[in-house]
């Protein structure tokens, strides 16, 4: 081998070595972006199992509502059940019996 093409390997090698370079600094700043992205897609994870753990709690307290809803209607259905058979005993102020006595103390007046 001669010096001239000994010289033009040498150059070819340095270039080769200088885009291996190149090539392993890019692998190295992937690597390093790859790591802070698992990072970011392991705190993402949490929030989102911290997510559905609130959402959990917000359905239950949801549902409670519903029931108190539903409970509140049928207490009102009741209310004004209640209500009718308080009225229709006399228990609504005014005494059946007081009306009773009344009319029975009354004298009956014969027509003349």
């Amino acid at each position: 081998m001669s010096n001239g093409e000994r010289a033009r390997f040498e150059v070819i090698l340095e270039s080769i070595e200088t885009k291996i370079g190149v090539l392993a600094d890019g692998h190295l700043a992937l690597h390093e972006k790859f790591d802070r992205l698992e990072g970011k897609v392991d705190r993402l994870s949490d929030d989102v199992a911290l997510l559905r753990t609130d959402l959990g709690s917000v359905k239950n307290r949801v549902e409670k509502i519903d029931r108190v809803g539903r409970i509140e209607h049928r207490v009102g259905k009741i209310e004004h059940r209640v209500g009718k058979i308080e009225h229709h005993v006399g228990l609504n102020g005014v005494s059946k019996a007081r009306t009773v006595k009344r009319a029975a103390a009354k004298p009956v007046r014969k027509p003349r």
